[in-house]
């Protein structure tokens, strides 16, 4: 159960860090290189979804619907992660990673209107869209997810009294 909460936390906190920390050292399409030809930190402002989408415009009722999108979206992870908790460590970080960088993003948006993107990794004249460690979190913790799932089977389908299927039971 702690994994959950500390995880969120830890992901919450340092996202905002390290968005903190560019935004007051780099000045906006700035860019470092860190790993020559392959990764660089570059100052970045999203207004948009994932990967940039629907990033052309600085619109107020975008900004807005995206929040109570996201809002809605924790609130659905704090709630599914409570009603079928299953006291399994993987399933805990899986669902505090998501939760975690939900949050980072969501200060973000809810704040200043945007989301801060810095890490952007790429090959000569290919990028990867530009991303944050509330991203990364995100992407694991779907991961995850999957491999919880994959592990322990759906565990709410089987009879608690050693049938194989609760819906077969007269």
């Amino acid at each position: 159960m702690w994994a959950f909460f500390i995880t969120a936390v830890l992901v919450t906190v340092s996202d905002q860090i390290a968005k903190l920390f560019v935004r007051d050292h780099m000045r906006i399409y700035e860019s470092i290189q860190v790993i020559p030809g392959f990764a660089r930190i570059t100052h970045i402002d999203n207004y948009g979804i994932a990967l940039g989408m629907l990033g052309q415009s600085e619109l107020q009722w975008k900004r807005w619907l995206l929040v109570g999108v996201i809002f809605i979206a924790m609130l659905v992870i704090v709630v599914y992660w409570w009603k079928y908790d299953k006291k399994n460590f993987l399933y805990d970080l899986s669902c505090g990673l998501i939760l975690g960088g939900a949050m980072g993003n969501f200060i973000d948006r809810a704040v200043l209107g945007k989301v801060t993107d810095f890490i952007e990794l790429g090959y000569r004249n290919w990028s990867f869209p530009v991303f944050n460690i509330a991203d990364i979190a995100i992407s694991f913790g779907v991961a995850f997810f999957i491999l919880h799932l994959l592990l322990t089977g759906d565990e709410s389908e089987r009879d608690p009294k050693g049938g194989n299927d609760a819906s077969t039971t007269v």
